[in-house]
């Protein structure tokens, strides 16, 4: 039975895999490159593992008890079960 919750195993094997396709993207092409460059990238690094995401993802943040709903974005995050 798949349950939603990873394990602290899968979830290492799913962090050390992303680490090292950034580790790639930037290696293979050095400083300098424009962010987009690094996340198109680093974004094919990933399908080529077989690792599901979302790109430019807007989170809201809460401050002093209120909700502002274009407040942070994450340029990738990995799609986990339970979030």
């Amino acid at each position: 039975m798949k349950t939603a919750i990873e394990t602290s195993e899968q979830i290492e094997s799913y962090a050390t895999k992303i680490v090292y396709s950034a580790f790639q993207a930037h290696k293979q092409h050095g400083p300098g490159l424009l962010e987009k460059v690094y996340g198109t990238c680093f974004c094919c690094k990933l399908n080529k593992r077989e690792l599901k995401y979302k790109r430019q993802v807007d989170l809201p943040i809460v401050y002093d008890n209120i909700t502002f709903n274009d407040g942070l974005r994450l340029d990738v995050r990995r799609k986990f079960h339970n979030i």
